[in-house]
């Protein structure tokens, strides 16, 4: 009687030990402690996107469906060139052909130039002689 009891015992213990991360999931809100669910495994696990805080300053970052971090950058910010984590304003290294100064609408996020006196707004953020 008393192995069946510590038998009991040990049982409650190891299913009440389990943690999250070893228990099955389907979508995020099923990990309570990660919030994260892992579709590749369907396992509660890290969040790929705590290791990108980086994109959380102008952006929030995000699970693609294939499980993998994304970085969405707000209004009026884009991805950096050289990291996919680090939301830049659009007007980040722009010069607007040295005429004339980048700027941000703050409704659309839309960059355009605002040129010098004698110069205009052309394509791709650029400014030309006007006619």
């Amino acid at each position: 009687m008393k192995f069946l009891s510590l038998f009991l015992i040990l049982s409650i213990i190891f299913l009440f030990s389990c943690s999250e991360e070893d228990s099955g999931c389907v979508v995020h809100s099923d990990c309570s402690k990660t919030g994260y669910c892992n579709p590749k495994n369907s396992i509660c696990e890290e969040s790929p996107c705590l290791e990108h805080t980086e994109c959380n300053t102008n952006g929030i970052c995000v699970i693609t469906t294939d499980g993998l971090p994304e970085c969405l950058c707000n209004k009026g910010f884009k991805t950096d060139e050289n990291s996919l984590f680090i939301c830049v304003t659009k007007c980040y290294g722009e010069t607007c052909s040295n005429h004339g100064e980048c700027k941000t609408d703050s409704e659309t996020g839309r960059a355009y130039c605002n040129c010098d006196q004698g110069y205009e707004e052309g394509s791709k953020l650029s400014c030309l002689e006007a006619p």
